[in-house]
């Protein structure tokens, strides 16, 4: 950690503040990232009020997926209603989005508003030794911060991969209307095939006819109806916050599509896997100060 840490004075989470204390990263790339912790003299201050000494852990690099998770809008206007993976997707990736990782609050940046749902997810994994198939995932969906408790897909999706400069692009769809209102959780196997050291784990979400137009909470409402109600007959890219049905263009069936889900509502969750703690950066965090569920607030010492 370069510097003190900066945390407020607030409640935090065990799973919270163990992943923003012990996976501060100090070497990021697309391929590889190197995790050290180092804790500073009397910089923490436990609920108790006990100084924490010196700490530096050894250096950890793990390989992870190259580039970022994305999702994409499959079988719409954008990509010619094509149902199957190929070059025609590339220009329905959702740029606006970005994967939610363990210990990240979500946010509007996290999830989709798309009618059809979660409908495709492109990757690239660069040290892919095997022949990538859906056996190297795992997937399951779920509203709660516990990722614990949440129910695995009750269907394979379709697998596609191609060459990159980026390494193996893998693109997975899934089937219209399968995963809607809710979080789905994406598990990279690590294994010979994936060329991955550890899983890599991330997230996106959908709640129909939100339109993004605040980060305290996601419920469609009637906030959601003015914006649609603005934009109709307007034309629309695949970013759009209020073509829900991804047609090119905000009209009457978006309309319908929101009074459809309306008062409909997905957590902002902080996702948390308990069993991955152990053995981890984290669990030595948590093991070393018995830290539970809820903390008292944590204090930021004097360091002068």
């Amino acid at each position: 950690m370069t510097s003190a840490l900066e945390m407020r004075r607030a409640t935090y989470s065990w799973w919270t503040f163990a992943r923003r204390v012990a996976t501060q990263p100090i070497i990021a790339s697309n391929l590889r990232v190197t995790y050290q912790l180092a804790i500073q003299k009397h910089s923490l201050a436990d609920p108790a009020g006990n100084r924490i000494d010196d700490y530096q852990s050894p250096i950890m690099s793990v390989s992870t997926t190259a580039g970022t998770p994305r999702l994409f809008h499959n079988e719409n206007h954008f990509d010619g209603d094509d149902a199957d993976l190929n070059s025609n997707d590339d220009v329905a990736v959702a740029y606006d989005k970005r994967a939610l990782r363990n210990g990240e609050r979500a946010t509007a940046e996290n999830f989709s508003n798309s009618s059809d749902g979660i409908t495709g997810i492109m990757l690239d994994l660069q040290n892919a030794t095997g022949n990538i198939s859906p056996s190297d995932f795992e997937f399951r969906t779920g509203n709660t911060d516990d990722t614990s408790s949440w129910r695995p897909l009750q269907f394979t999706p379709t697998l596609a991969t191609h060459a990159t400069s980026l390494g193996q692009r893998v693109s997975l769809a899934f089937p219209s209307g399968t995963i809607t209102n809710t979080w789905l959780q994406v598990r990279v196997l690590a294994n010979p095939n994936t060329g991955l050291q550890v899983d890599d784990v991330f997230y996106f979400g959908n709640l129909i006819g939100d339109t993004g137009n605040g980060n305290e909470a996601a419920v469609v409402d009637f906030a959601d109806w003015q914006l649609v109600y603005a934009e109709l007959f307007s034309q629309s890219s695949i970013t759009s916050r209020t073509d829900f049905n991804r047609s090119g263009q905000t009209d009457f069936a978006d309309l319908q599509l929101l009074f459809g889900n309306l008062f409909a509502s997905i957590e902002l969750i902080q996702p948390y896997e308990p069993s991955n703690l152990q053995g981890s950066p984290a669990g030595w965090w948590v093991k070393r100060f018995r830290l539970k569920k809820t903390l008292a607030p944590v204090t930021q010492a004097n360091t002068s």
